[in-house]
């Protein structure tokens, strides 16, 4: 094995231990790729048989080859080389299964030498890189043999690689299996306790939002819809703060929600699906809180500043997603009240540029479409023309912050950049 070496590296006793262990247990014989294609084409494959040593001797080898890399690139090649042979191509059913279980088999093995291996690298960008390239693999895999092995990497400290393992439990053949469990399948509880356990934590936009795409492979609708709440409960707290990002991806979270009560597996009108459609109301109205206030903010009068002017402390892509956020977000409410056929007030408004409150206390006012056809509201909300309580205004710092930024391209013109 030739390994370029484009930079200086430094490395621990312990990765050069793991590294020698490696190249030893893989150059006692390489397997060639024909020899695992022969593998693959074989229709009479079976747990147990000699010809499956091949698949998992090619699979150390690529492993090894991605462990002593020194660049993405090489981890990358060894990536995509496992992933285009990670299917048998037999005809034969039982000998496609036997590959493809050895395969996970293979995978779930290497799996705690690579992590650790990771843990001992010098180069905390590459080390990620290689960790990447295992939950990419696991996912395109697509193996119920390894659900134990993404629940772990949804505990990995980036962002990116959390969300690839969340993926891999909606690719189809885990989905199938996870959505066909009994309720008291233990993989089952494993799963629904690792999304609720993330949410104690997870702050990143696209995860949380995968947390809900994850809960469709829940059998039980009830399960579902307590994660979903707290999804959407996380993303209207950070809306709260002005401390949220990527708002679109809030729709997900949204079409989730409606998805699971057009389903009708929930109790009509329970406890449980009003809370549900409550937290769904109570971010829909946190993102137009934040569109309405953010799109004509009223600065504080200063003596300096006794009739200051509104002003825009929201980037237009923060503008883009919101108004889509609105705009899909208020036809997946018309569905879920039978209304499926009403044009997008929303819309309207904002195309004309009007003011958006008439459409928005059509939807959510105390006498709003959603209060009409679920209780939402308790008896002293209800009596109030807005029964959710607007966020709050956004701190003097954010609203600087907004300042700066918004004036970051004059003052790069002034200065000549």
């Amino acid at each position: 094995m030739k390994i370029i070496l484009n930079r200086p590296i430094t490395i621990t006793l312990l990765t050069i231990t793991l590294a020698f262990c490696i190249t030893q247990s893989a150059s006692a014989q390489q397997i060639t790729q024909s020899q695992l294609d022969a593998v693959r084409a074989k229709s009479t494959l079976q747990p147990g048989d000699t010809d499956l040593n091949i698949v998992d001797r090619y699979i150390q080898q690529q492993f090894s080859i991605m462990m002593l890399s020194q660049t993405a690139q090489e981890i990358s090649a060894a990536t995509e080389t496992l992933i285009n042979v990670r299917n048998s191509n037999s005809a034969v059913q039982a000998a496609r299964q036997a590959y493809s279980d050895q395969f996970a088999d293979s995978i779930a093995a290497q799996t705690p030498q690579i992590l650790e291996f990771a843990t001992q690298m010098q180069d905390r960008w590459l080390a990620q890189q290689l960790r990447l390239a295992l939950v990419i693999i696991i996912t395109r895999t697509d193996n119920p043999i390894l659900i134990d092995q993404l629940l772990q990497l949804t505990t990995d400290p980036a962002a990116e690689i959390r969300y690839w393992a969340l993926t891999g439990l909606t690719q189809e053949r885990i989905f199938d299996t996870l959505r066909n469990s009994l309720s008291d399948d233990e993989t089952l509880q494993s799963v629904i306790g690792q999304l609720n356990a993330m949410l104690d934590n997870e702050t990143e936009p696209l995860v949380i939002t995968q947390i809900a795409q994850a809960t469709r492979v829940l059998p039980q609708a009830q399960s579902a819809a307590e994660i979903l709440i707290r999804c959407a409960q996380v993303r209207t707290v950070q809306y709260r703060n002005w401390d949220v990002s990527d708002e679109r991806s809030d729709l997900d979270i949204l079409n989730t929600i409606f998805d699971l009560v057009n389903e009708g597996t929930l109790e009509q009108e329970s406890a449980q699906e009003i809370r549900l459609v409550r937290a769904a109301a109570e971010l829909f109205s946190a993102a137009y809180d934040r569109y309405a206030m953010g799109t004509n903010y009223r600065p504080e009068v200063t003596a300096d500043t006794p009739n200051p002017q509104p002003i825009n402390i929201l980037s237009e892509q923060s503008q883009t997603n919101l108004r889509a956020v609105l705009i899909e977000g208020e036809q997946g409410f018309y569905a879920i009240t039978d209304n499926a056929n009403f044009t997008s007030r929303f819309r309207r408004s904002l195309d004309q540029n009007d003011d958006l409150t008439p459409a928005y206390n059509f939807l959510l006012g105390s006498t709003g479409i959603l209060s009409r056809s679920y209780n939402l509201f308790t008896e002293a909300e209800a009596a109030l023309d807005r029964p959710i309580p607007a966020i709050p205004n956004p701190s003097p710092e954010f609203v600087q912050r907004a300042r700066n930024l918004a004036e970051l391209p004059d003052r790069l013109l002034d200065t000549g950049m």
